[in-house]
């Protein structure tokens, strides 16, 4: 595990769940939904929707804003990598 973790580090390849969780910040939830699938969940009011995916324990929600844009993102008992 070690030299793995070294290996990411020296050649900056290895990306961690908050990198790829916040590259999506921004962006539409077309293209998110698009690249993962349907959510699991969606729990929505007013002021936007929650989407979440789960994988075994692992649960990746992300805020959507009214106007389809994610905004903000969470994870939990989701791997390192």
């Amino acid at each position: 595990m070690r030299t793995v973790l070294l290996l990411c580090l020296l050649l900056g390849a290895c990306t961690t769940t908050a990198d790829r969780m916040q590259s999506w910040v921004g962006l539409d939830v077309a293209q998110l939904v698009s690249r993962w699938g349907a959510p699991d969940t969606t729990i929505g009011d007013d002021r936007g929707n929650v989407l979440t995916w789960k994988q075994n324990r692992c649960r990746q929600s992300f805020v959507i804003g009214n106007d389809n844009v994610v905004k903000s993102w969470s994870y939990s008992n989701c791997s390192l990598f």
